[in-house]
C-alpha cells in the first residue's frame, strides 16, 4: 500500500458497527454510491454540549459508530462538541467559541 493510500471501511462495514454500537436499525441506504440516512431521534431533545445548536441527542455517538475507522474528525459550524466522544477539531464563525 502506497503512503497516501488509506484502508477506509466499506459502507456495509460502517452500516453494520453502526447498529452493533447503536443497537438499532441504522435506516441508512447506498444509491449511486451516496449514503442516504433516514434518521430517527425520538423525543429526547437533550444535546451533547451545553450550547444552542449543539448537535442534539446522541449524534456524536452515532457519528462515531458509523466512522469507527477514523481517528479525527472536522466538526464544521460546531459551536461546542464533546471532543472526548469524537476527538477532531472544530470550525466556527464565533471566536468566543474558540474553534481549532
Amino acid at each position: 500500500m502506497a503512503l497516501t493510500e488509506k484502508k477506509v471501511a466499506s459502507w456495509h462495514r460502517r452500516i453494520t458497527n453502526f447498529e452493533h454500537v447503536i443497537g438499532r436499525p441504522s435506516y441508512i441506504t447506498i444509491q449511486d454510491g451516496w449514503p442516504f440516512d433516514y434518521g430517527f431521534m425520538g423525543n429526547d431533545h437533550s444535546r451533547d454540549a451545553d450550547y444552542h445548536g449543539a448537535y442534539p441527542g446522541d449524534h456524536t455517538r452515532r457519528f462515531r459508530a458509523l466512522f469507527s475507522d477514523k481517528q479525527r474528525a472536522l466538526h464544521l459550524f460546531s459551536g461546542r462538541v464533546n471532543l472526548e466522544q469524537f476527538p477532531g477539531d472544530t470550525l466556527d464563525i464565533n471566536p468566543q467559541l474558540r474553534p481549532t
